[in-house]
Order: structure tokens, then C-alpha cells, then sequence
């Protein structure tokens, strides 16, 4: 998203960027690099309330980075980052306070730490890289549904060291409460253990229509550097188990 305003978007070289054309500049702690988006539907139709919802990690590096942070702002004012309401926290009866303060902001849910990459000097991995969540609404079970990684740092701190960290969980409002339902701290699908697995996204096209499954897709940077067979999208169906 540009901050200004103007269309269409296009990718800002470094050199260009600035708070004037873009949504999120040098914030506090590096908090809002990497953006998910609530998905609700087709066209946005099952969301009600009139707000989009925004996730990402709260820093950059761990002990921030494992911290997820959202924001809201009413559809019409997306372009507005004066707009933006930021979750601070979340009431005894389930209702959350939010604030137009970035400073103001509080944590949504809290991942493992020891999943951020941390060397990031010449030859090897650029960026810190974990735990951009996929968050979506299940309408059959009434549900917000999220899928989140965290990165198998190796012995040096560089990414993709060792298989990387999946996890699910499950909530009645966008800012939670989340709970988790299913954990791997080995994610290696098909039991392959080169397998560098990295940002699970849940489809929202893919959800069942009774609920009770999807399908999920990510993309895996799997080992030897030069023969990567599996550096494409891959998916895999995701049965959900409910109590009725």
C-alpha cells in the first residue's frame, strides 16, 4: 500500500522508500514489516463489522518477532494510515481496546521463541524471516482460523539450518483469544526430513463447505542449495476434528 495514496502501486526501490508513499516506515521495534490480511470470503462477504484487520510480528527480531501485533481500519479508509487502530487489549468479556497510537500496541498472541534467524551478514540469509501468520474466517464453525510458522534456525543462526516450526490455532474474534490445536516442531511433510518448509497459507477458496477441512499451501526451500525440487507451491488437505 502506498501511504500517499496514489496508484497504481508499484514495488519502491529502497532508495525510494519513505513515510510519505508507504503504509509502514521504520516503526517502532521494525513492528508491521511483514502484513497478513483477516481473509473473509469472497470479496471480503462474510465480514460484518465494516473493519479489515491487519497482522504481522511485532519486531523483528526474537522476543519481538514471535509476538504477533494487529491493527483495524474501516474498508473505506484503508489508504489513511491516521486511520489505523492498533490492539492494545482485550477486555474480561471478550471485546478489545485499540488505539491510533503504534506505541500504544499490544500483543494479539505469543509464539516459541528460538525460531527467528538472527545471522544476517554477508553470506547468509538476508533478513530476519518468521512467523507471518495466514488468518481466515471458517464461516460453517463460526471460527477464525490461523496457521503459523517459525523458521528451523541452524547452528550459525542463518534460516533453513533445520525443519521449521508449524502450528494452528483457533479463535471466536480476530484479536482472539487464540488457542492452539495442533503443534510440529518438525515440520516435514511426508516425512521428508530435508524438507524446508516455510509460510503456510490457508486458502480461503479451499474451506470445505460444511468447515471441517481446507487445504494448505506453502512453499518449501528444501536442500542442496543448487537442486531444490520442491521450490514451488505444494499443498496438502487439512482435516479439522470437531466435538459435534
Amino acid at each position: 500500500m502506498k501511504q500517499n495514496g496514489t496508484s497504481p502501486v508499484t514495488y519502491e526501490k529502497g532508495e525510494n522508500r519513505s513515510k510519505e508513499n508507504m503504509a509502514f516506515f521504520f516503526e517502532p521495534d521494525g513492528s508491521f514489516s511483514l502484513l497478513s490480511f483477516l481473509q473473509m470470503g469472497k470479496n471480503y462477504e462474510d465480514n460484518i463489522d465494516g473493519y479489515i484487520y491487519m497482522y504481522a510480528p511485532n519486531g523483528i527480531v526474537d522476543g519481538k518477532m514471535n509476538q504477533l501485533a494487529m491493527l483495524r481500519v474501516k474498508k473505506d479508509k484503508i489508504l489513511l494510515r491516521s486511520e489505523y487502530e492498533y490492539f492494545v487489549s482485550m477486555n474480561s468479556d471478550g471485546s478489545a481496546n485499540w488505539s491510533k497510537e503504534i506505541n500504544d500496541r499490544g500483543v494479539v498472541c505469543q509464539f516459541q521463541k528460538g525460531w527467528v534467524n538472527y545471522n544476517i551478514g554477508p553470506g547468509h540469509s538476508g533478513h530476519p524471516y518468521a512467523w507471518q501468520p495466514s488468518v481466515v474466517y471458517n464461516k460453517p464453525l463460526g471460527v477464525y482460523m490461523m496457521a503459523n510458522w517459525g523458521i528451523g534456525v541452524g547452528s550459525d543462526g542463518d534460516w533453513f539450518g533445520k525443519p521449521s516450526y508449524l502450528g494452528f490455532w483457533a479463535a471466536p474474534q480476530p484479536w482472539g483469544p487464540w488457542t492452539q490445536i495442533h503443534e510440529e516442531l518438525a515440520w516435514t511433510p511426508e516425512g521428508d526430513l530435508k524438507a524446508r518448509t516455510y509460510q503456510p497459507y490457508i486458502s480461503p477458496k479451499w474451506i470445505a463447505e460444511d468447515g471441517k477441512s481446507f487445504w494448505l499451501v506453502w512453499t518449501d526451500f528444501r536442500s542442496p542449495v543448487n537442486n531444490r525440487p520442491y521450490y514451488a507451491f505444494n499443498c496438502q488437505k487439512v482435516e479439522i476434528i470437531t466435538e459435534k
